[in-house]
Formats: structure tokens, C-alpha cells, sequence
């Protein structure tokens, strides 16, 4: 809804500019309808009120437009900051993005002082119209840069969920060896193993997928942003998935584990403060329409 309402704003403009380039034809039509009953304003009136009118509109105009391209530029900002806190791109990587990143605005800042000094009303309107046209902020930038995000939290969070699943298995060991059945548990700690693998492997696509992308191939390459959306889903879906397996495991070995075992030392007290602090990251998923 956010990227909507910032387009919605954008049609307005255009929508503007269209009937700001049609006011003289407007108002001179409207002066030869039925001359006999106009009254005729003496001297440059009728020149001068057209020309302020004009004025006005574009004046509007060119603030609106002012408007959008420092939204996008703050965005663009904010973006610059999110790469570099990414730890699952590399080095190189992350500078291509700011370079990207740095030209697209330092390339809406020489827009925006064109827009101010635009005099022509056409030359105006395709300025304006290139906001959108040209720019992909928010059609493939944002959208990129938080689905990457969101693999960076993937992978940072199965790495918890590997380090835990790698204690929960010493644990079965260890209870198998003392003649416990864990028949109930390893299935368990096998599907939790494979919702880690997977949810790695989506983040990974995601990373391969969308770093090429290029505004410059919207909207050919939104399908690729689509897709990479349902990879940061399903790779979310398995780390929910991943830490339901670790709780029932954890529970279940607590459950079958001999009485006389002391829990501060076994490492189920461990386990389970361990599990209580690994929250399901905050994702958030763009949107990919522009």
C-alpha cells in the first residue's frame, strides 16, 4: 500500500500537467462561446490571468515532483546503510550495490534542479514522467535490496538452529547409549536437519537470483523479484518448521530421559534457554509491484 500511494501521487502530477498543458486552450474556447454575452475585460486582463494561472500549476507541479524525488532519495540512503550491514554478501557485492545505489541518486539530485529551472510544459511533463519511468526505486531497489535482507536473516538464523540441532543429536546419542528409546525423537531432529538445509538453499537462491538485477531490466525481471519473494516465504516456513522439530525433541528428551539424570549437567537446561531466545526473525516481505 506505501508504493501505491507514492505512484497514486506521481499519476496526480501527470494528471495535473495534462490539463496545466490544455489551460490556454481551455480559457480561450471559453471566451468566444457566446460573445454577446461576454463582457470583455479591458486591456492584457485575459493574458495576464491565463499566464498566472499557468504559473501556478506549474509551480505546484514542480513541487510535487520535488517531493517524490527526495522520497526516493532518502529511500535509496536508507538502502545504502542496509548493504553494508549484511553479512552474507561479499565485499564486492556490496560495492556494486552502493555504486548502483550512489549514481541513481546522485542522477535524481541533477533531475530534481532540471525540474526546477523546466519552463516548457512538455518538456516538464516527460521530466516528471521519467520519475517513474526511469528510476525503479521502489519497482526494483527496495524490493531487491530487503529480499537480500531477508536471505542475510535466513542464513543467520540457521546457523543458530545448526549449532542447537548439532547439541540436540549429542543428547539423543547420549540417551540411546543409556538404553533410552528415542525412536519418537530422531525423526525429529531429522526433519529439523532438512529445514535448516532447505531454508539455506532458498537464501542462497534469493542471493544468487536477485544481486544481478538491474532496474534498467524492469519489468522484465519482475518475475525474478516474484520468485525470490516465494523462496524468502518457504525459507521462513522451514526455520517455523525447524524450531517446532527442536522443541518436541527437546520435550521428548526430557520426557524419556532417566530421573536420576541431573538436567544443569546433561545440557538440556542449555538447550532450552537457547531455544526460548531464538526468535523467528523479523522478515519483511516487499512488495513487487510497482
Amino acid at each position: 500500500m506505501k508504493y501505491a500511494y507514492k505512484y497514486s501521487s506521481l499519476l496526480i502530477i501527470v494528471l495535473s500537467l495534462l490539463l496545466f498543458t490544455g489551460v490556454k486552450t481551455a480559457h480561450a474556447q471559453s471566451v468566444t462561446l457566446n460573445p454577446s454575452q461576454i463582457k470583455y475585460p479591458t486591456g492584457n486582463r485575459v493574458g495576464s490571468n491565463s499566464a498566472v494561472i499557468k504559473q501556478n500549476i506549474q509551480g505546484t507541479l514542480q513541487q510535487r515532483a520535488l517531493s517524490e524525488i527526495q522520497k526516493r532519495i532518502k529511500s535509496l540512503s536508507e538502502l545504502l546503510t542496509k548493504i553494508n550491514s549484511l553479512k552474507y554478501l561479499t565485499p564486492a557485492q556490496k560495492e556494486k550495490f552502493a555504486t548502483s545505489i550512489q549514481a541513481e541518486i546522485t542522477s535524481l539530485n541533477t533531475l530534481s534542479t532540471k525540474i526546477q529551472s523546466d519552463t516548457d510544459a512538455t518538456i516538464l511533463k516527460t521530466d516528471i514522467q521519467s520519475i517513474v519511468t526511469s528510476y525503479r526505486v521502489y519497482a526494483v531497489y527496495i524490493p531487491q535490496i530487503r529480499l537480500l535482507a531477508g536471505a542475510n536473516s535466513v542464513l543467520e538464523t540457521t546457523t543458530k538452529l545448526s549449532s542447537l540441532s548439532a547439541r540436540l543429536s549429542e543428547r539423543i546419542t547420549s540417551a540411546k547409549k543409556n538404553g533410552v528409546d528415542t525412536t519418537t525423537i530422531e525423526p525429529l531432529l531429522a526433519d529439523m536437519n532438512l529445514k535448516i538445509t532447505d531454508a539455506n538453499a532458498q537464501a542462497n537462491t534469493i542471493i544468487t537470483n536477485i544481486t544481478p538485477l538491474t532496474p534498467e531490466g524492469y519489468p522484465n525481471n519482475k518475475i525474478i523479484l516474484q520468485n525470490a519473494k516465494a523462496n524468502l516465504q518457504t525459507a521462513i516456513q522451514d526455520i517455523k518448521t525447524a524450531l517446532l522439530d527442536a522443541r518436541q525433541i527437546i520435550q521428548g528428551l526430557i520426557i524419556v530421559t532417566p530421573k536420576n539424570t541431573n538436567a544443569s549437567e546433561s545440557g538440556f537446561l542449555k538447550a532450552k534457554s537457547q531455544l526460548k531466545n531464538q526468535d523467528i526473525p523479523q522478515i519483511v516481505l516487499p512488495t513487487t509491484t510497482p
